[in-house]
């Protein structure tokens, strides 16, 4: 009796759990529906207004890039190798990034000075939600107000990411090179998705045992940087969208849990964009997490094995790497 008692209780007690997940999820996504009107119509209308500015135009007729990340707590230090490095390359191109409140005075400053825009998101949202996950939908919103549509789309980590390179050309060559038009980047091939702790873990949450199983011997995909043309980054972003609504129906946790890289590597490795292909490390993106200080060449640029990537994203894990960033691109004090 007393056992079929406490079975009763814990029947009930997952009852109550599951209700309230259930209340939580449906509230959830009622305030993601009004916010995520509230940010188009915002957006639409900031956007709109830049286009009456004639400061905002293109000093030249051809189309821009844009460049579009999430600087989300940070400010002018940990921006200034990022922002710096790109206008050194790439004077013309559009800058666009996300911010959960109105930046300081120093950083709006610093933001103007490297015509780059910062793109307010209500921080009610972002504090209820992984932003991880959740700037996909959001950079979604953004690309598709654009008009004209950029000649290509970089979508990237911010702090610990530099350039080398001018993306326009080395976007073009990519292009003719594979004809592809989407470019994931690869991390270092000592490490697959099951034998790095964080994406065996990330994968299995997102997609099961079955789905670790059958990709988990794969090389790692950085979610942090990708690089295409607007149409195939907007199918990346549509594609990024299906799988998080998935994972949330399925799991209670799942917009708590880090899940773009998991799905960023499930879109990589299953082939679902047609025009996508996942470039090694060191062409155009190096990824430098996994990878030691005797694989690299430090001079005026970085080089790794005799290219000279465009993109180095997670610099500062190299004392060396971070260094030569900070010293080439004058931090702010």
């Amino acid at each position: 009796m007393r056992n079929h008692f406490r079975r009763v209780l814990s029947k009930l007690r997952f009852l109550n759990r599951l209700r309230v997940w259930r209340w939580r999820h449906w509230h959830a996504s009622r305030r993601r529906s009004q916010d995520r009107k509230i940010f188009l119509e915002t957006w639409t209308q900031q956007e709109a207004e830049s286009r009456l500015d004639p400061c905002s135009k293109p000093e030249s007729d051809a189309a821009q890039g844009l460049l579009l990340g999430s600087a989300v707590g940070y400010k002018r230090a940990d921006l200034e190798v990022f922002l710096r490095s790109f206008r050194l390359h790439n004077p013309r191109d559009k800058v666009l990034l996300l911010f959960d409140q109105r930046p300081d005075s120093v950083t709006q400053s610093f933001l103007h000075s490297c015509s780059a825009e910062a793109i307010i998101y209500p921080p009610v949202r972002l504090a209820e939600e992984n932003l991880m996950n959740h700037r996909f939908e959001l950079y979604s919103i953004i690309l598709q107000s654009l008009a004209p549509s950029p000649a290509w789309v970089l979508l990237t980590d911010t702090r610990d990411v530099f350039f080398q390179g001018e993306i326009a050309a080395a976007y073009e060559l990519l292009r003719t090179s594979t004809g592809c038009d989407l470019f994931f980047a690869s991390e270092d091939p000592s490490r697959t998705i099951s034998s790095c702790r964080y994406n065996r873990f990330w994968f299995e949450f997102a997609f099961g045992s079955s789905g670790l199983t059958k990709y988990g011997e794969r090389e790692i995909s950085c979610a942090g940087t990708t690089l295409g043309s607007a149409k195939s980054i907007l199918r990346y972003l549509d594609r990024q969208s299906y799988w998080f609504r998935a994972i949330c129906e399925e799991k209670p946790f799942g917009r708590t849990v880090n899940s773009d890289q998991a799905i960023h590597n499930m879109i990589a490795h299953k082939g679902e964009i047609e025009t996508s292909i996942l470039l090694p490390n060191g062409k155009f993106f190096l990824t430098v997490g996994y990878s030691q200080a005797s694989e690299l060449c430090v001079a005026e640029n970085i080089y790794y094995e005799n290219q000279r990537p465009t993109v180095i994203h997670q610099y500062d894990r190299i004392p060396l790497l971070k260094t030569h960033a900070e010293n080439r691109y004058a931090v702010f004090g």
